[in-house]
C-alpha cells in the first residue's frame, strides 16, 4: 500500500506497523525512531505509532459522521427551500391579482432561484413579510379583511415556515464549520503519521545488512516511481432490499498486475476525493462487487461510491461516483 489520499492513509500506516512488529521481533529490542526524525516531542515506537493510527481511525469516523450531518442539513434545507419557494410565487401572484391597481405590485421582490445563496433568500423572505404586513396593517383588501394564499395560509404561517428555513440555514452553517474542523484534526494526524512513516523508510534499513529481506520488505510511502496510471473500471450500484444494503457491481480491469480494488465512499449527495473513506477491499480473484452500509445508517441517507483499481506499483485509478440513496424517510 502507498498514500495515495486520505483514504489510503489507514490501510498503509497498518502495513507499516505490521511491518515494524516483525522488526521489533527480529531485533529483540523494540525499535524506536528519535524525536527529531518523527518530528514528535519525543521519540516514537511501534506502540507510538498504533496509538496515532487507533486516533485516525476514530477521527476518519468523526469526518464520516460529519459529512453526514452535513448531508442530512443540506437535503433538510432543499426541503425547506422548495416549498417556501412555492408560497413566495403564490405570494407574489395574489399581490399582482388581488391588488392589482395599486402601489403594492411595486413593492414586490422576485421570488430566489432554488439554487441561491441564502442571502438573497433570507432578504426575499424579510421583503415579502414586510409587505405582507403591511398590506394586512393597512387594510389593503378591505377593513379587517387579511391577505390568505392557496389554503388559507396566514401571514403567521408564512412567518413560522421562514423561521423553520432560516433554521435549517443557521444549523448547515454549523454541521458545514463541524465538517470543517473535523477535516482539519485529520488532517494534522496524518500529518504527523506521516512524518513517522518517512522517518521509519530512513532509519529502519540502518539496523539491518543491505539486501536484508526486512529491508526489501519496508512498505512503500508512495507509488513506484515507474509504471502508469490504469484505467478505470466501470461501476454501479443500488440499494438491495433483501440485503439492506448497498450493492456496488464493477468492471473487472486488463491490468495483468493489478493488486486489489478498493471500495471508498463519501456519505452525501457531492463526491469530493478529499473526503473520500476506505470502505472495503478485495482481491482481483474475488467476485466483482462490494455490499455496504456505510453512510446509509438511516432511511433517506445517500452516499457516494467509487470503486478503485490497484496495482501492485500502488498506480491507482478510481470510477466515477455511483450515488445511492437508502429508500424511507
Amino acid at each position: 500500500m502507498a498514500i495515495t489520499g486520505h483514504a489510503s492513509f489507514i490501510p498503509t500506516t497498518e502495513d507499516f506497523l505490521d511491518h515494524w512488529l516483525t522488526v521489533n521481533g527480529e531485533m529483540g529490542d523494540p525499535m524506536v525512531i528519535p524525536q527529531a526524525a518523527a518530528g514528535e516531542a519525543a521519540e516514537v515506537n511501534q506502540e507510538g505509532l498504533d496509538t496515532l493510527y487507533t486516533q485516525l481511525v476514530a477521527q476518519h469516523g468523526s469526518v464520516a459522521g460529519a459529512l453526514n450531518e452535513l448531508a442530512l442539513a443540506r437535503e433538510d434545507v432543499e426541503l425547506k427551500k422548495a416549498a417556501l419557494l412555492v408560497r413566495l410565487k403564490q405570494f407574489n401572484a395574489a399581490v399582482r391579482g388581488l391588488l392589482a391597481n395599486t402601489k403594492w405590485p411595486e413593492a414586490l421582490s422576485d421570488a430566489p432561484a432554488q439554487g441561491d445563496a441564502p442571502d438573497a433568500w433570507r432578504n426575499a423572505i424579510d421583503d415579502a413579510l414586510s409587505v405582507w404586513g403591511k398590506i394586512n396593517a393597512q387594510n389593503a383588501l378591505g377593513v379587517g379583511v387579511p391577505l390568505f394564499l392557496f389554503g388559507d395560509l396566514t401571514l403567521a404561517q408564512f412567518t413560522t415556515l421562514a423561521e423553520a428555513l432560516r433554521l435549517g440555514f443557521r444549523t448547515k452553517r454549523a454541521a458545514d464549520k463541524t465538517a470543517t474542523i473535523e477535516r482539519a484534526e485529520r488532517n494534522d494526524l496524518e500529518r504527523r503519521i506521516y512524518a513517522i512513516l518517512k522517518a521509519y523508510r530512513a532509519v529502519m534499513p540502518t539496523k539491518f545488512a543491505p539486501g536484508s529481506p526486512f529491508t526489501l520488505s519496508l512498505p512503500r510511502l508512495t507509488p513506484e516511481s515507474t509504471g502508469h496510471t490504469p484505467n478505470p473500471v466501470s461501476a454501479s450500484g443500488a440499494w438491495n432490499v433483501p440485503l439492506q444494503a448497498a450493492k456496488v457491481t464493477h468492471g473487472v480491469s486488463a491490468e495483468p498486475n493489478v493488486k486489489r480494488y478498493d471500495l471508498r465512499g463519501v456519505p452525501g449527495p457531492s463526491y469530493d476525493t478529499e473526503d473520500e473513506i476506505q470502505v472495503a477491499s478485495h482481491g482481483p480473484a474475488d467476485p466483482a462487487e462490494f455490499v455496504t452500509t456505510f453512510g446509509l445508517g438511516a432511511p433517506g441517507q445517500i452516499v457516494g461510491l467509487r470503486v478503485v483499481v490497484v496495482l501492485e506499483t500502488d498506480h491507482e485509478a478510481g470510477s466515477p461516483a455511483v450515488y445511492v440513496t437508502r429508500p424511507g424517510s
